[in-house]
């Protein structure tokens, strides 16, 4: 996850303002709600993506995890297929 993807995630979780929430905004957001930094929201937000519902992409065809919102992909990272 990008840390782009990552601050628009927190921006939809907090109702934020897009227009107007910059990154010192939305890590002060977080600290104030979480009580962790931009960085560790991240790596939170990471690793609860396997643990979202899978969608399957229209076009490709292809699975995604992901946070969504609108019915469009916030963030998303292919679904690893596991071998057996």
């Amino acid at each position: 996850m990008h840390l782009m993807d990552a601050e628009e995630l927190a921006v939809a979780m907090l109702g934020l303002d897009e227009e107007t929430a910059d990154s010192d905004i939305i890590e002060q957001a977080i600290t104030d709600k979480f009580e962790i930094s931009m960085e560790q929201f991240q790596l939170v937000a990471e690793a609860l993506m396997p643990f979202t519902i899978p969608a399957q992409a229209v076009i490709s065809g292809e699975a995604f995890h992901g946070f969504v919102k609108d019915g469009a992909f916030i963030c998303k990272q292919r679904v690893a297929h596991s071998k057996k």
